[in-house]
């Protein structure tokens, strides 16, 4: 058992979700064994051991932070998964990152959702029969922080850094993706209605064999409803494929396909999402 999220499991995000969720789904008993390992045990190094973890795991803050980290990971686990396979189309994982980023925005902050978290903290802990005292807590906490006024503004300042920090990631990978690939965000069913003559003919500068942009605008206005009703970029892909008169937006949308995007394989991976774990070290050990 460790109490950080590093080296304990796969590489792969989605995995250490995983982790942190059986943590708190076992940490009943993981915590009675270790009390009893801590009396019981025949080894006097293992009694300690034993000891200083369960007064770890018994913490406050330590449960509190385990369990934001599991609701921030299950609100992103999906486009974790989805950043992690080794092809995927990008205009889909353009919009989903816009969503996503947007949600975080949104979450930094809601002071009600953070709040909510500490209660739910203290009446899992209490459930537990682990003593949780809000006002002795801060007075902990506040020897070594002066500038806040309640523990509630404290949590809130470490969760919204982390929030913050890490939608700074996501945005900068979809600045990465939109710029770049700014001529192909109309494509997509989510925003196929906007697609103009001057993103056909940007497109014909960039897709080889694509020699007319005006009849790929032509095209794809007619094809726009049937692209609009599709769930996203791989069906809309199939649609092309199954629709040859429409030879210009064939070709597009067989180029957009072959357009190489491996996040997994990225040196600036959210595979690793860094930032949680920069965030974890400025805790400092009383966090964890």
């Amino acid at each position: 058992l460790g109490l950080l999220i590093k080296d304990l499991s796969k590489t792969r995000w989605s995995d250490r979700y995983n982790s942190i969720r059986a943590v708190l789904i076992s940490y009943k008993e993981i915590v009675e064994t270790l009390d009893d390992l801590s009396v019981n045990d025949k080894q006097a190094k293992s009694r300690f051991i034993a000891g200083n973890l369960l007064k770890k795991l018994k913490s406050f803050t330590f449960y509190t932070i385990l369990l934001f980290l599991k609701n921030l990971f299950s609100s992103i686990n999906a486009l974790i998964i989805h950043l992690q396979k080794p092809q995927m189309d990008i205009l889909t994982t353009i919009d989903i990152l816009n969503d996503k980023t947007k949600l975080l925005d949104q979450l930094s902050v809601d002071n009600v959702n953070m709040d909510s978290i500490l209660k739910v903290a203290e009446n899992d802990l209490s459930k537990l029969n682990v003593k949780v005292d809000l006002d002795e807590e801060f007075v902990r906490i506040h020897r070594r922080t002066k500038t806040c006024a309640s523990i509630q503004e404290y949590f809130r300042t470490i969760f919204s850094r982390i929030l913050s920090n890490m939608n700074e990631e996501f945005k900068d990978y979809l600045t990465t993706l939109s710029e770049k690939l700014k001529w192909f965000a109309h494509l997509s069913p989510k925003f196929i209605h906007l697609f103009s003559m001057n993103d056909a003919k940007e497109l014909q500068k960039i897709v080889p064999t694509l020699d007319d942009g005006e009849l790929l605008f032509s095209e794809l206005q007619l094809l726009k409803l049937k692209i609009s009703n599709c769930i996203d970029m791989n069906e809309a892909c199939d649609l092309m494929k199954r629709n040859n008169g429409y030879p210009q937006a064939q070709l597009v949308f067989k180029y957009l396909l072959t357009i190489p995007v491996s996040i997994a394989t990225n040196e600036r991976s959210f595979s690793k999402l860094k930032i949680i774990l920069e965030q974890q070290c400025r805790m400092k050990d009383y966090f964890i």
